[in-house]
């Protein structure tokens, strides 16, 4: 069932087309030598009994019949109703041979039927012969027993005249008298055609009996309910009707009443008009139109009640706390206030997650916090006890002044990150926006980072567009936002790999991707790498804020760009994307006047 029937099955065609050849075969052979057989015996028999008179076509009278001498007999004019001339009457009629052959034709005709019928049933149920799968075994069984019918009539009668015609060399007149051809007494012809309808009579009933028994493998109620059209069509039109009833009869809380009640009365109107016209029967009527109401509202009301104990259980439930599981049953008239509450649960179910992760947020960024300043804090702590000591030597004294100098610094560092970010956050910072062009900018970055990215082994490749793109942003915060992604690069890139920084354009935005290949595992979650002071070092031994990507998260966001992270592997990918503007019109000179051009303006001391 699952896979898709072919046209043309090679297999279904040539099982189909050798039992019908062989039962057809069968028909001509023995059902007609048979047919012939009981056709000559019968008129032996006539024969033997009334002797030269039983000619076939003959019509016998009672006095041939019974004898001459039987013409004064008492029992006969009784039996006659005293009329004198009974043995002239019809008695009986001997039917011709061809009329004989064809009765006898048709019994063996129904037999090689029923055989076709049992052989496509049984052939059926092999599925990989695939009968009754094709065209035939598609359409409805209203039909086969149609073209069965249909087989059966014609085989009765017609079939036996042409199988006899072809016999015997009639079949010129046959052919002209049912399908008005001029046969010119070709024998050949004659059995062509007799061959050929009986072909096609096996066939409709081979392709009925492997159509129902294909049905039957299925199920024959799932048959009946596909195939059958007395039982599609009433099903169908009880369907639509109980749907059009449901739709007219609808009640919707969400519209006006007056709509609902409208058509309510409308219905019960035409209900007590039709009663109203029968009389006194429609006191009858209407006693039974009261009941059904009755049942009918009380039906409604039971529903009503159940789908509002459903409604409140699940609101119970969400007041539990219960927000992952949304109501899903059909509540009726309820369904727009369970869409609600669905809607309601989710996003309540949606801000819990959320405060759930702010929370789990605050705590880490407390406590990343606090480590990050007591390291350089208990660093200088330390130096400065050790400076207090008087018996250091000059060298030993400058070397802790300096790393005093160096803590201090990141301790600097590392509080200025923060107040930006805090700012950043919360939206307060200010932004001096210029037009700026986006490959003069990446490539003064390069020129300052110069240094760093000879000393750091990776090999960077750089990839500029050929165009000029610009975008209104804040040259400081860009470049450092920038100079923090491939200060990244320089510090945490596998030595001896490359690093792609390539700038592009997409629709109306400029792309600036950067990618490398990290020297250690990438074992966090890309979606969080951009929160504060969340860092790949998780043992947070290397030197490193943890602010870097999300202080270039949110002056991208601020400038109305995007910045995402990805990772595959080891590749670490940077995206940050902003929308482009229209270049800046190009700065005018002034043109010199007609008197020449304007005298320089002498300096303030010899003015």
């Amino acid at each position: 069932m699952g896979t898709k029937l072919k046209l043309f099955d090679p297999v279904r065609l040539a099982a189909t087309f050798v039992c019908v050849t062989l039962l057809t075969a069968l028909l001509w052979t023995v059902g007609t030598d048979w047919s012939v057989r009981q056709t000559q015996r019968y008129f032996d028999e006539l024969q033997q009994t009334y002797g030269s008179m039983a000619e076939p076509g003959a019509v016998l009278n009672y006095a041939q019949l019974y004898g001459a001498e039987e013409d004064t007999a008492g029992n006969s004019a009784a039996a006659s109703g005293g009329d004198a001339s009974w043995g002239e009457q019809p008695a009986f009629y001997i039917p011709r041979e061809v009329e004989m052959f064809c009765q006898f034709f048709a019994l063996a005709s129904l037999l090689v039927f029923c055989l076709a019928l049992a052989a496509g049933l049984l052939g059926a149920l092999f599925r990989r012969l695939a009968l009754g799968r094709g065209f035939w075994g598609k359409l409805p069984l209203e039909w086969h027993v149609f073209m069965g019918f249909c087989v059966l009539v014609c085989c009765w009668d017609g079939a036996g005249h042409i199988v006899w015609a072809a016999r015997d060399g009639t079949f010129a007149d046959v052919a002209h008298t049912l399908f008005f051809l001029d046969a010119g007494g070709s024998m050949l012809l004659g059995k062509a055609v007799a061959a050929g309808l009986l072909w096609l009579g096996v066939f409709f009933v081979f392709e009925a009996g492997a159509a129902l028994g294909a049905g039957l493998r299925d199920g024959f109620w799932r048959y009946l309910r596909c195939r059958c059209l007395l039982v599609r069509v009433p099903a169908a039109l009880w369907g639509t009707c109980g749907a059009a009833v449901r739709r007219f009869a609808s009640v919707d809380l969400r519209r006006p009443v007056e709509n609902t009640l409208f058509r309510l009365l409308l219905i019960n109107f035409l209900l007590v008009a039709l009663l109203c016209s029968a009389w006194f029967a429609g006191i009858a009527g209407a006693l039974i139109y009261s009941f059904v109401l009755f049942f009918i509202l009380r039906r409604w009301f039971v529903r009503l009640q159940k789908n509002y104990n459903t409604v409140l259980a699940h609101t119970q439930h969400m007041a539990q706390g219960s927000l992952d599981v949304p109501l899903e049953e059909d509540v009726g008239v309820l369904n727009p206030l369970r869409d609600e509450l669905n809607a309601v649960q989710a996003g309540f179910a949606r801000a819990v997650r959320e405060e759930v992760r702010s929370q789990n947020m605050k705590t880490e960024l407390i406590t990343n916090v606090s480590h990050d300043l007591k390291t350089p804090l208990t660093a200088i702590i330390t130096y400065v006890d050790l400076l207090k000591d008087d018996s250091l030597d000059e060298a030993t004294r400058r070397e802790y002044v300096a790393t005093l100098e160096k803590k201090s610094q990141r301790l600097k560092r590392l509080i200025e990150d923060l107040f930006e970010m805090s700012k950043a956050a919360s939206g307060s910072v200010t932004l001096h926006k210029e037009t700026v062009e986006l490959a003069s900018l990446m490539r003064q970055l390069q020129f300052e980072l110069e240094d760093a990215i000879a000393a750091c082994g990776v090999d960077f490749r750089w990839s500029f567009p050929p165009e000029k793109l610009y975008a209104e942003l804040d040259g400081q915060k860009t470049f450092r936002m920038l100079e923090n992604l491939v200060v990244n690069i320089t510090k945490y890139a596998l030595a001896g790999t490359r690093a792609y920084l390539s700038l592009q354009r997409q629709g109306q935005r400029a792309v600036i991707m950067m990618k490398n290949v990290s020297s250690a595992e990438l074992d966090f979650d890309a979606a969080t790498i951009t929160e504060r002071f969340v860092r790949g070092d998780r043992s947070r031994n290397t030197e490193g804020s943890g602010l870097g990507l999300a202080i270039a998260k949110s002056f991208a966001e601020l400038q109305g760009g995007t910045f995402a992270v990805e990772t595959d592997g080891d590749l670490f990918k940077a995206t940050v994307t902003f929308p482009l503007c229209a270049a800046p019109a190009p700065v005018q000179e002034p043109q010199p006047g007609p008197e020449g051009p304007a005298p320089e303006a002498l300096p303030a001391a010899e003015a």
